[in-house]
C-alpha cells in the first residue's frame, strides 16, 4: 500500500511538501504549448514539433525560447511576447489538476508546510491568486527567485527557510528536471502522473495521494 511506504520513508512524520506548478497544480500544457506556439506565429516561426513541446514543458520560458527562436529575431521577441498577452489570453485556460483542493485542505489539517518550486517566473503569484491557492504556500520559488530546476538551489532555499532536513520533505513534480533537482538537493521526489522518472514514490493523481497520506496520519496520530 502507498500509504505503508510513506511510513517507511518518513517514520518520525512528513514535515513539509513542496510542488511543482504546471504538470502538478495545474494542468497547464495544452496551454503553454499555445502560449509558445502563438508567439512563434507572430515571430514568423512554424509550430513547435511534438519533441520540442515535450522540452517546453519541462524548462523556463527563457530557455524555450533561447531553443526555439533564432538569435536574428531576439530583438523581436518581446514584442511578440506582448502581443500574445500571456495573462490575459492563457492564464485563464490553465485548469487546476483534478482533486487538489482536497488534498491542500488535508495538510493543512496536519499543519505540513507547502511550498511551490517552479520554472516559471512570477507570473505563478497571479495564477495562484487566482485560484485561490496562494494561501497554502510559502515561500514559492520562481526564476526570477532561484535558479530554474535541475538546479537545487529552490529547494534548498524552501528547507532552509522551514528549518527542516531534506529527508523530512518531499518534492512531487512530473519531469526530469523536478527529478533533477530533488536528487541533487537529497530531497525524496514524489513523480506525479509520470512512470519514466526515477523516484521513490509513484502516484497517478491527488486523489490516491490524499488517501494514501489520510491513512499515514491516522497511523501517525494513533
Amino acid at each position: 500500500m502507498l500509504s505503508n511506504l510513506i511510513y517507511k520513508l518518513y517514520p518520525e512524520n512528513i514535515q513539509g511538501i513542496i510542488f511543482d506548478c504546471d504538470g502538478v497544480l495545474f494542468d497547464s500544457k495544452d496551454s503553454n504549448i499555445m502560449f509558445y506556439n502563438r508567439v512563434l506565429e507572430e515571430l514568423g516561426l512554424k509550430p513547435l514539433t511534438e519533441e520540442e513541446e515535450s522540452y517546453a514543458h519541462m524548462v523556463s520560458s527563457p530557455e524555450a525560447f533561447n531553443k526555439f527562436v533564432p538569435e536574428s529575431l531576439f530583438p523581436k521577441l518581446e514584442a511578440a511576447v506582448i502581443a500574445v498577452d500571456y495573462r490575459k489570453n492563457i492564464v485563464p485556460l490553465l485548469k487546476p489538476m483534478s482533486d487538489v483542493y482536497d488534498f491542500l485542505e488535508l495538510l493543512s489539517a496536519y499543519k505540513i508546510k507547502m511550498g511551490v518550486s517552479t520554472n516559471r517566473s512570477n507570473s505563478v503569484d497571479l495564477l495562484l491568486e487566482r485560484h485561490k491557492m496562494a494561501r497554502y504556500f510559502s515561500p514559492i520559488m520562481t526564476i526570477d527567485r532561484a535558479e530554474p530546476k535541475p538546479s537545487p538551489e529552490p529547494l534548498k532555499k524552501i528547507i532552509t527557510e522551514w528549518g527542516f532536513a531534506p529527508k523530512e520533505v518531499a518534492l512531487i513534480g512530473d519531469t526530469a528536471a523536478d527529478q533533477g533537482a530533488a536528487f541533487a538537493s537529497g530531497v525524496p521526489f514524489w513523480a506525479f502522473d509520470n512512470k519514466t522518472l526515477d523516484a521513490v514514490l509513484h502516484t497517478p493523481s491527488f486523489a490516491v495521494l490524499h488517501n494514501a497520506l489520510d491513512r499515514y496520519f491516522e497511523k501517525q496520530s494513533s
